[in-house]
């Protein structure tokens, strides 16, 4: 498996993209917050897992999952951040 890396920022439009770097569009739809608090290194797997383990149950779509590292992401200590899965309505 490689190794990904992901950036994303809300953008008024696409044409507007900074030379370098490539916009995407992501459909809209319903999405269902989870949230995965503490050590990120044991978290984020953890959540994801749970996730996996759990999928006949969340109606997923498949099409526009995205992580959100906001402030409370920024301390180890406080570590929090809120994965979207994008469900069926």
């Amino acid at each position: 498996m490689g190794e990904h890396t992901a950036v994303g920022k809300k953008a008024a439009h696409l044409d507007s993209i900074p030379n370098g770097l490539v916009g995407r569009e992501v459909s809209g739809g319903t999405h269902e917050k989870r949230t995965a608090k503490g050590d990120p290194m044991k978290r984020i797997p953890s959540a994801w897992d749970t996730i996996w383990k759990n999928e006949s149950k969340l109606n997923r779509r498949y099409t526009s999952d995205f992580e959100v590292y906001g402030s409370k992401s920024e301390q180890r200590k406080t570590f929090e951040v809120e994965i979207f899965l994008a469900v069926a309505e």
